[in-house]
């Protein structure tokens, strides 16, 4: 029977960074093999991370996606603003150098 992943895919992303972090921890801490941290680490993962954590998750307030984009979209108006102004002091003072010159 063939595979339908390779051997040494089995798991991949977060949830494989997640499973490494416990597994070195268990391994530094306690000086155990890996005979023993592989399993330990699979029941941590399968039973939840959450139920070992000693401390509750904090929950992030909730933004919406027009919240965030009004937000933005507030920090791209002052940015333009200032870029304006900035080009307009700019403008002035190399008007009036050239004013200067030619009255001279």
């Amino acid at each position: 029977m063939r595979c339908a992943f390779p051997p040494y895919v089995l798991i991949g992303g977060d949830i494989r960074n997640i499973g490494t972090g416990i597994i070195l921890a268990i391994q530094t801490n306690w000086s155990v093999s890996m005979a023993i941290a592989v399993p330990a680490a699979a029941l941590i993962l399968k039973q939840g991370v959450r139920v070992f954590c000693e401390k509750p998750l904090l929950r992030l307030p909730h933004e919406t996606v027009k919240v965030i984009l009004e937000g933005t979209k507030t920090e791209v108006e002052l940015q333009y603003e200032e870029e304006t102004k900035a080009l307009e002091e700019f403008l002035e003072r190399e008007l009036s150098k050239q004013i200067d010159n030619k009255d001279e």
